[in-house]
């Protein structure tokens, strides 16, 4: 059975997975790549370190200057900025095994996590980079702790494990010191996105071990709604009008300790849920990022086993086939939009 912290790793790989199927075409709208509309888009690669022949970027690693961020390579994971289509690593504390960059705001700061694994010791640490020069963020007392996103006056979003082994979505203010957001009465919580308003997405748990998406006002959560039928959700992304998109999972079996059904992306107007839909003959889909145009980018399956188990810890799992990428108008209507590369 994997460790919490094998659980976080694997989740924040799939997340790097997935967005690397799709994050070139959502930014680039320069016409090389048809897709079905009128939209067109263009693929750019985004080349390793060299003598690394793997890379990935994350959902929130672009910023509005074209500087992308990721990683570069697999075990170790070096993690890198490109400045166009060239890489460049950045520093890595002394004993990390992998480092990943997460997000970069419209001032060049980079947020992220490090990986540390030592025979039977294992750690991730939350690390901001000015420049190429990390930065180690304060956690809540426990092994594990990540960035997930940073807006552009410089508050981090992410999580941060108790001593007790239990999960919080925290926010760094400007600081190194982890404010604790709290749960809805479980036991974890995580946070995924930050708008420049500084309002905070992710998910909280309930007594009873379901999920609901969650947005974080200051330290007052909001608990989204869910889509009929659901039994549990999870936001990854706000954008500067409050607009929030994520997933809304349909258990068929007992949720925790496993649950093994589909997810829906999901867009939230206020608290109220709306069905994006996904790809023909799709068993899911799920929502990542969207845009202050309400644009959503994520990705529908159409070759998934359908009794994969996902971790129940996070409402998402690592077991996915991702085959498909889809761009979809923020409303209920929205026409999906493949893209191919």
């Amino acid at each position: 059975m994997k460790s919490e912290i094998e659980r976080w790793h694997a989740m924040k790989t799939f997340w790097r997975l997935c967005a690397s199927a799709v994050i070139a075409a959502i930014l680039a709208p320069l016409g090389h790549v048809s897709v079905a509309s009128a939209l067109e888009y263009s693929v750019t690669t985004l080349e390793p370190l060299p003598g690394d022949t793997t890379s990935f970027v994350a959902m929130e690693g672009v910023n509005n200057r074209g500087q992308v961020v990721g990683s570069s390579g697999v075990s170790p994971s070096v993690p890198v900025i490109w400045n166009g289509t060239t890489p460049t690593a950045l520093g890595t504390f002394s004993g990390s095994s992998d480092s990943f960059g997460t997000s970069i705001n419209n001032r060049g700061q980079i947020v992220g996590y490090s990986y540390f694994f030592n025979g039977n010791t294992e750690a991730a640490l939350a690390t901001s980079w000015i420049g190429t020069t990390p930065t180690a963020l304060g956690s809540l007392g426990g092994n594990v702790s990540g960035a997930s996103a940073i807006n552009n006056s410089g508050q981090i979003a992410g999580l941060s494990q108790l001593p007790n082994g239990d999960f919080r979505a925290v926010i760094w203010n400007r600081t190194t010191t982890p404010t604790n957001l709290g749960t809805l009465g479980g036991n974890s919580s995580a946070a995924y996105g930050i708008n420049n308003r500084g309002q905070v997405v992710g998910f909280a748990a309930l007594a009873d071990g379901t999920n609901r998406a969650v947005i974080w006002t200051g330290t007052t959560p909001t608990v989204l709604g869910m889509l009929p039928g659901a039994t549990s959700a999870g936001a990854s992304s706000i954008n500067n009008r409050g607009q929030v998109v994520g997933n809304s999972t349909f258990c068929q079996a007992p949720s925790p300790p496993t649950c093994s059904g589909p997810f829906r992306a999901t867009i939230w107007n206020g608290t109220t849920p709306t069905d994006l839909g996904m790809l023909p003959g799709a068993f899911l889909s799920f929502a990542t990022a969207i845009n202050n145009a309400g644009q959503v980018v994520g990705a529908s399956d159409l070759d998934l086993n359908p009794y994969a188990h996902f971790t129940p810890l996070f409402g998402m799992g690592p077991h996915l086939s991702i085959s498909t990428a889809y761009l979809t108008k923020a409303v209920s209507d929205g026409p999906l939009r493949t893209l191919q590369a």
